[in-house]
C-alpha cells in the first residue's frame, strides 16, 4: 500500500481535503453450478486490483461449509486441532456485496490517511 501510495503522491493524485486518490479493480464472483438441475456453490471471492502497480491489494473468501468439519464430523478424519473455514450463513448472492464491504474497510484503514 505505500507503493500504491507513493505512485498517487508522484502524480499529484490528492483530494482537496489532502486524501490520496487511488484506483482500484473490484471483480468478484460466486459459483451457479447445474449438473441436469440449479444449484448455488458454497464459497466466493473478491479481490481488488491496483492497476497503477498490477498487483492484488485484497482478497476476499466466504465459505458457506468447512469440508474438513464435515469430514471430522461424519468420521472420515480423526478430530483434532484445525481451523474452520466456514465464514458465511447467508446467500450465495450475498457473498460478493459482503466481502466488498470488508474490503472497503479494510482499505479506509490502510488508506484513507491524510497527507503529510
Amino acid at each position: 500500500m505505500n507503493e500504491e501510495k507513493r505512485l498517487s503522491q508522484s502524480h499529484q493524485d490528492i483530494d482537496t481535503d489532502t486524501y490520496y486518490r487511488l484506483t482500484a479493480i473490484v471483480d468478484g464472483v460466486w459459483c451457479k453450478r447445474s449438473y441436469g438441475h440449479g444449484y448455488n456453490a458454497s464459497s466466493g471471492v473478491v479481490v481488488i486490483i491496483s492497476p497503477a502497480m498490477q498487483k492484488i491489494i485484497f482478497i476476499g473468501i466466504r465459505n458457506k461449509i468447512c469440508l474438513i468439519c464435515r469430514a471430522i464430523e461424519t468420521g472420515r478424519i480423526p478430530d483434532k486441532n484445525r481451523i474452520c473455514y466456514k465464514n458465511w450463513g447467508g446467500s450465495s448472492t450475498g457473498m460478493k456485496s459482503d466481502i466488498i464491504v470488508e474490503e472497503v474497510k479494510f482499505l479506509e484503514t490502510v488508506l484513507y490517511i491524510p497527507c503529510t
